[in-house]
């Protein structure tokens, strides 16, 4: 396989299942680059074993870990991610001018890694994602996480935090729920009322991206499967998922044949699940 000569990895969010999903991504991104950058942001919680974390990167080259400021208006799923990313630009800046990146890659901490396709060169004002809805145009929602561009297109995306609902305006952010199979993800949050609502968070990213004049092209090097502390439970060796012939269907099977079999479990459940596996229930807002 060809490699990249040097790329940076931009892993950004809460721990969740940081420790379960950590192997295969180091694996697949040092199996496509030479040179791998790691960066890391999460929230400022004091929960969060900064030393532990830092501990896991012994060997590699990791060139910030950030904690980030808890800024309330940030924290919905789609600003927090370019918060995340946006902390971490003036660490990448600085290691830019000793190094040129051949891509960036932005990683969520909860999401396991495989091989999926070939390499390929990164052209500027392009975001790769794994995929669009519908397939044909006109594209209306676009995968939010765990793309790939190049370092100037990677902080323009970071600067989606600085939008609000009204820069937004034609994207309805509280469409109603949307299932797996037509591909869309849409995330529950309370309101002020304590109403839960919706954010259809990929109509959301499509419309920043149109607005910000990026080309959105569906090109996958690496394939990412999320993890939730079910997956951990199920199979304790991550590794044996990314060696799987076809790791996607493994994964639907595994939740019968919908996306997230995490869903339909109780509160109880899901806390019981997440403190056996050492994870702090709060990360999934129960």
């Amino acid at each position: 396989m060809k490699k990249y000569n040097h790329i940076a990895v931009m892993i950004r969010g809460l721990p969740r299942t940081w420790d379960y999903a950590k192997h295969s991504i180091f694996y697949t991104y040092e199996k496509i680059a030479f040179n791998v950058d790691y960066y890391f942001s999460t929230w400022d919680y004091d929960y969060i074993d900064e030393f532990k974390i830092r501990s896991d990167f012994i060997g590699k080259k990791l060139i910030a870990f950030i904690k980030c400021p808890v800024v309330p208006e940030f924290r919905d799923v789609f600003r927090s991610p370019g918060w995340f990313s946006y902390n971490l630009i003036p660490y990448k800046r600085f290691r830019e001018s000793e190094v040129k990146y051949d891509a960036i890659f932005d990683q969520r901490t909860d999401c396991i890694n495989y091989i999926f396709g070939d390499h390929f060169d990164v052209l500027p004002d392009t975001y790769y994602t794994e995929w669009v809805c519908p397939e044909q145009k006109p594209i209306r929602h676009v995968c939010d996480c765990n793309f790939v561009c190049d370092s100037k297109t990677y902080e323009k995306i970071a600067l989606r935090f600085l939008k609000t609902e009204m820069d937004l305006g034609q994207v309805n952010w509280r469409d109603p729920i949307f299932d797996w199979s037509n591909a869309v993800r849409s995330s529950n949050i309370a309101d002020s009322t304590g109403k839960t609502i919706v954010l259809n968070t990929e109509a959301i990213v499509f419309n920043y991206l149109t607005q910000a004049g990026l080309e959105i092209k569906v090109k996958r090097l690496i394939n990412s499967l999320l993890c939730r502390p079910s997956m951990m439970k199920l199979c304790p060796d991550p590794l044996q998922i990314m060696f799987l012939p076809r790791p996607w269907e493994w994964f639907l099977t595994f939740n019968n044949g919908s996306y997230d079999k995490w869903n339909s479990f109780t509160s109880k459940e899901k806390e019981l699940l997440c403190l056996e596996y050492n994870i702090n229930p709060k990360e999934y807002f129960l």
